[in-house]
């Protein structure tokens, strides 16, 4: 059985306010970079193997950072990226406020304007996780509410209602993974 270790891209400027919402491109901050590095930290006792990450700018230089002198091989794949949402000025015109519009994004089956909702974006990180899958101990970083819909899948929840799995910047959370376990989960979502 291999063992998945999830986490979270350090902190991005986009969180902060510092760029457009909902911009894909939006790098690390300091802290995002200072959070990165404590991560490899963290990750040089752990059996990793190989590391997979999205192909967002802020997952691949936390990536980097965690894995600095480690001798562990890093694939990028858009599979692994964020769900998309670039209209977000204008779902918080038509919701009314950002809270409002935020809820709205915090809700599985919510499709925003030229987006995707959450269970379409989880469905396409677990057909990635499906078809990379190697029997090894992966590292994978990727993007909070796309790894909080997983791992709420992973617990046996039902793809419904509110998402409420917050994964914190580079936090890290890890599952055991059986050979087909990423195909299984996609088998049994809705639709």
């Amino acid at each position: 059985m291999a063992r998945y270790w999830l986490a979270r891209h350090g902190e991005s400027l986009n969180q902060l306010g510092f760029w457009t919402k909902g911009d894909p491109d939006s790098p690390l901050s300091e802290h995002g970079r200072e959070q990165a590095a404590a991560l490899n930290a963290r990750l040089r006792d752990l059996p990793i193997e190989r590391a997979l990450c999205s192909m967002l700018p802020r997952a691949i230089q936390t990536a980097e950072l965690a894995l600095q002198g480690l001798d562990i091989p890093l694939t990028r794949d858009a599979g692994l990226n964020e769900r998309r949402d670039k209209e977000r000025e204008q779902l918080v015109k038509d919701a009314g406020s950002e809270e409002a519009a935020q809820q709205l994004l915090n809700t599985w089956d919510f499709v925003p304007p030229n987006g995707e909702s959450i269970l379409q974006a989880v469905t396409r990180v677990l057909q990635t996780l499906a078809r990379l899958e190697t029997g090894e101990n992966t590292l994978v970083v990727g993007h909070g509410r796309v790894f909080g819909g997983l791992l709420k899948l992973a617990r046996g929840e039902k793809p419904e209602g509110a998402w409420a799995t917050f994964v914190q910047n580079c936090e890290l959370h890890e599952l055991e993974v059986a050979p087909g376990m990423w195909q299984g989960m996609l088998d049994r979502l809705p639709g």
